[in-house]
């Protein structure tokens, strides 16, 4: 009898594995790709609060930087980069200067476009093949 239940007992466990062990997977996936999206939009927004810091400091020696989108990738934007997150200056849209509110405010956007830019695919891991994948983040600074 003890033989039959070492048998039985085996049997159910490898059962259970055979179900669990797929959906364990899964789980540990799909945490895996959160915690991917929430690195890439950390650092999407480090990325974005350090080019309007930036814009703001220069902005006070050189208003010209307002309306030169040239000036702010060569200044600003070729300097930002983030390993694997923000890899171009291509990535951030002309800075937004507005100068009729008090004080005078600056925003700069930044994205992630998986594939782009000399970016890895995201996700990693695709079974629903949705494509590309993107991200943004906007950060805005005083001037004074």
């Amino acid at each position: 009898m003890n033989r039959v239940n070492s048998g039985m007992t085996i049997a159910e466990t490898v059962a259970f594995m055979s179900v669990m062990l797929p959906i364990l997977m899964a789980v540990i996936l799909v945490l895996a790709e959160l915690s991917h999206v929430y690195v890439i939009r950390q650092g999407l927004l480090h990325a974005a609060r350090q080019a309007a810091r930036s814009m703001v400091a220069i902005y006070d020696e050189s208003p010209i930087i307002a309306k030169n989108r040239s000036i702010q990738d060569s200044l600003v934007y070729s300097h930002v980069k983030i390993k694997d997150i923000v890899n171009s200056s291509n990535q951030f849209d002309f800075a937004s200067f507005d100068q009729s509110s008090t004080p005078a405010k600056v925003t700069v956007k930044v994205q992630y476009t998986s594939g782009q830019n000399g970016l890895a695919k995201f996700p990693i891991f695709d079974p629903l093949n949705l494509g590309s994948y993107q991200m943004s983040e906007t950060a805005t600074y005083a001037v004074y």
